[in-house]
């Protein structure tokens, strides 16, 4: 009886053994196939690869070269502007300074035109007054405030008292 139970065990060891060759032999084959198809496609894997590469590199340039343009449009943009804002402010001020200077220039004029007024007034004034005085015995007094801002005169008139003659 223990011979046959050897003899069985060695039979079942043996089916064993063959179904595991037979399942080793199954997946050396498989993981064969498989080798193969990958080998195969390896190649088409790589080109793809390679072809993603390529296109993530011509838009990171794509990309890049757009940034720096845009960044130069826009440095470019603003000192524009700088160089307008620059150009306006000077304009303006030019355009204020003649302003000013023909403001001036009006003022002293009408300052001139002013003066030479009441100087010719004055001087027909005192004309008027030296006639007048000698036949009624009026003396004319003249006053000015030169310290005032805008040059001012007075013309006074005074009774004088007749001298008596001896």
């Amino acid at each position: 009886m223990e011979k046959r139970f050897v003899l069985q065990i060695e039979e079942q060891s043996e089916n064993l053994r063959a179904e595991i060759r037979h399942e080793v032999s199954d997946s050396i084959e498989s993981i064969n196939t498989l080798k193969s198809a990958l080998e195969s496609n390896l190649p088409k894997f790589q080109e793809a690869i390679n072809m993603l590469r390529s296109e993530r590199e011509r838009a990171d340039y794509d990309t890049s070269k757009r940034v720096k343009d845009e960044m130069q449009r826009l440095s470019t943009i603003v000192e524009k502007g700088r160089r307008d804002a620059d150009e306006s402010e000077e304009a303006l001020l030019e355009i204020l300074k003649d302003v000013f200077n023909k403001l001036r220039a009006e003022l002293e004029a009408e300052r001139n035109e002013r003066v030479c007024a009441e100087d010719s007034l004055l001087t027909s004034l005192e004309q008027t007054c030296t006639k007048l005085t000698s036949s009624i015995h009026l003396s004319l007094i003249h006053i000015s405030e030169p310290t005032r801002p805008l040059y001012i005169s007075y013309a006074v008139f005074c009774l004088k008292k007749k001298k008596k003659k001896k």
